[in-house]
């Protein structure tokens, strides 16, 4: 793991997600626990991912899973960045990415409503962009690694992720959304 390769999937995440589009102010959350989402969406409307501060993410790291689809697919890239350039900073951040990029149950045949909007934010990435969603999981299992990090989840998962994410690439179902 090379400060070289960390700067170059940086570079990726930025390009991929360059020309995202803002989700609009109506579709930033529309529930968050404890009536936060008022919060969520005065705190995130009319803001650009590009110029999101690392601490404003990290300390709504929670709230990825809160913002509607759109939401979703628009932020992501600022945490993305905030693990690879602050790794140090945003150790509750990573576990809470990968747990997000993934649908922990796919191989069951019932959807909940969570896998269900899960889906909907899957559909909305380019090729590109879950290539890059497969760069910073590769890298990030390196960078675990190379850090001696202890994951607070099963090891394996973040292998499990990337896979899921490479069969979304490929266009394979994986789960049965009908």
């Amino acid at each position: 793991m090379t400060e070289e390769l960390t700067q170059q999937v940086a570079r990726q995440i930025e390009e991929a997600f360059a020309d995202t589009p803002y989700p609009g102010d109506g579709n930033i959350c529309h529930y968050a626990p404890f009536g936060d989402d008022e919060n969520v969406r005065r705190d995130f409307t009319g803001k650009s991912w590009k110029v999101i501060y690392p601490e404003f993410v990290i300390v709504n790291r929670e709230v990825l899973r809160y913002l509607e689809p759109k939401a979703f697919h628009f932020y992501l890239p600022a945490y993305l960045l905030t693990v690879i350039l602050y790794p140090d900073q945003a150790d509750l951040l990573r576990q809470r990415i990968v747990e997000e990029l993934y649908l922990p149950d796919y191989m069951d045949s019932v959807l909940t409503v969570n896998d269900q909007e899960f889906i909907r934010k899957a559909k909305l990435f380019t090729q590109y962009e879950i290539e890059t969603i497969i760069s910073f999981l590769n890298w990030y299992r390196d960078w675990c690694k190379v850090a001696e990090e202890i994951m607070l989840f099963l090891p394996d998962l973040v292998d499990s992720v990337i896979i899921f994410w490479l069969l979304i690439r490929d266009g394979q179902e994986v789960i049965n959304s009908d």
